[in-house]
């Protein structure tokens, strides 16, 4: 069933006054009780902000080619996703010979990259990419191609001679030694390429799957995040993994798959939540029938700016209502990004203060800018959300010095009806809440049925205020005549005082796999 709610949202936009966020005193992301990034500079310099990739493993396995990432290179730029910012290209497991050469040196599969590898770097760089790389600590990659145990150095510099900027390094397949816990082989092992990849002369990027291995993950997390530029951590969403990420060190939360989900809340809830986690946002896909829409999902600007700000803090969890998770994130400017995240099969409302958010100030009014709907509203301190099955509702809020009066106010509008199919008879209950900071005047709620069917009020529908923080509910009874939809709502607000018309578990350790089953994706 659709649930429809006639009228339309304020749409004025919230004003700010001079000395909002971010000036000296009001809102410095510093201040908030939420944890605070990972400030140890990193060795190479590198990964200042999460790095966004193209990775094809997910969706070409070990069927790759010289073409597959010439293609996927023409599809970023011409796409828009790499003036996004996904501009790393990576290559992952199966692209090299059975064999190294004679000299023990790496080389491309011939039939796979005819051209060799410094001729495809040199094509990424040329259309204003990065190249990445993939290789593995133990003798044998996953898939049983080389691995760089032995020759961590001269896979190093061959890497830096064909213009690599980034080396994702998987830990499958690594020998044992005497006196040693496989931990500490790992260890050993990502330490000696990180010493590698520093001394071959050329900046790569480390992407360490190591975490994903480690039989102590806390121990294993100390060590990758002070080695590595990012890694996977099977935790990442964890108040303890925040403390390992900031400028430089990044945990990695999972692969974005965006032909694989099945819905358009479901793309856009795993792009949300990487974004609040301050994850690297990598992308598999296969880029001959990536939809323009599936690319506006994993390009939304407004979202790629909470994982790309600078200041590097990791969204945490501050709660949660029911199904619906709730994290904040600081921001560079003393905003707060805020992210409602809801596993249930049904919508959910959730709720919370602005102190329960993070902000350390008590601020008059804050603007909530949605960065999905690209709505702008104004609340006197509290944030709600109607966060549909499976789906996000994601806010950046700033605290504002004064409410401005032509500001949209924010409301949470919740419409709660279920069990409906074809011919069958319910109630229906709408329940708007005034979260702004003015009061709304001569408000009415409807219902509207797409498919057709009867709604019949069993309560007043027109109120002619509600007052800030106050709510109001209309009941009705509906009769459903075709094939039950999805719900959605929507709300009128005519006037607000004084204004005008406006609002994992983890899989195996090392070893061989089958499948990729036993290493991250």
């Amino acid at each position: 069933m659709a649930v429809l709610l006639a009228g339309s949202l304020a749409t004025a936009p919230a004003q700010a006054s001079p000395g909002r966020s971010g000036s000296p005193g009001w809102g410095s992301p510093a201040d908030s009780w939420l944890p605070q990034p990972n400030e140890t500079p990193p060795d190479n310099g590198l990964a200042l902000t999460p790095p966004m990739i193209f990775n094809a493993w997910m969706t070409k396995g070990c069927n790759i080619s010289q073409q597959t990432f010439v293609d996927a290179a023409n599809t970023l730029v011409d796409s828009g996703l790499a003036a996004a910012g996904y501009d790393y290209v990576a290559i992952d497991d199966c692209w090299s010979a059975a064999e190294r050469d004679a000299d023990g040196n790496l080389v491309a599969d011939p039939a796979k990259f005819p051209n060799g590898m410094r001729w495809l770097g040199d094509y990424l760089h040329a259309r204003g990419l990065k190249f990445g790389i993939y290789e593995d600590a133990g003798t044998t990659t996953c898939a049983g191609y080389p691995g760089s145990w032995g020759h961590f150095q001269q896979d190093a510099d061959t890497f830096a001679s064909w213009g690599v900027d980034l080396l994702k390094f998987d830990g499958c397949n690594l020998p044992s030694i005497a006196g040693q816990t496989a931990d500490q082989v790992l260890e050993t092992a990502y330490t000696r390429m990180a010493e590698a990849l520093r001394a071959s002369g050329r900046p790569i990027a480390y992407f360490e799957s190591a975490p994903w291995y480690a039989h102590d993950l806390p121990a294993a997390l100390e060590w990758a995040s002070r080695i590595g530029n990012l890694w996977y951590n099977p935790a990442n969403g964890s108040v303890e993994s925040a403390r390992y990420a900031g400028p430089g060190h990044w945990n990695f939360a999972t692969t974005l798959a965006p032909q694989l989900s099945s819905s358009l809340a479901e793309k856009r809830a795993a792009v949300s939540m990487a974004a609040e986690l301050a994850s690297p946002l990598v992308f598999s896909a296969d880029m001959a029938t990536l939809t323009a829409a599936q690319a506006k999902v994993l390009a939304n600007p407004a979202v790629i700016g909470v994982d790309q700000d600078p200041y590097g803090a990791q969204g945490t969890s501050v709660g949660h209502q029911g199904d619906v998770q709730v994290r904040s994130k600081p921001l560079a400017n003393g905003d707060i990004s805020v992210l409602f995240s809801n596993n249930g099969d049904t919508s959910e409302r959730a709720s919370l203060t602005a102190a329960q958010a993070g902000f350390s100030i008590d601020a008059p009014a804050y603007s909530l800018d949605n960065l999905w709907t690209g709505t702008k509203t104004q609340s006197a301190g509290t944030i709600s959300a109607d966060v549909p099955p499976h789906g996000v509702v994601m806010y950046r809020v700033t605290p504002l010095r004064k409410a401005a009066p032509t500001a949209a106010p924010a409301t949470d509008l919740a419409v709660r009806g279920s069990g409906f199919s074809t011919g069958s008879t319910g109630p229906v209950t709408v329940t708007v809440t005034n979260d702004g900071v003015q009061s709304l005047k001569h408000v009415t709620l409807s219902v509207t049925l797409p498919s057709g069917g009867t709604v019949t009020p069993t309560s007043p529908v027109a109120v002619p205020e509600i007052a800030p923080g106050a709510s109001w509910r209309a009941t009705f009874t509906v009769t459903v005549a075709a094939a039950p939809r999805a719900a959605r709502s929507r709300s009128t607000q005519p006037r607000s005082t004084g204004s005008r018309r406006h609002r994992p578990r983890r899989p195996g350790r090392s070893g061989d796999r089958t499948g990729r089953g036993s290493r991250p994706r």
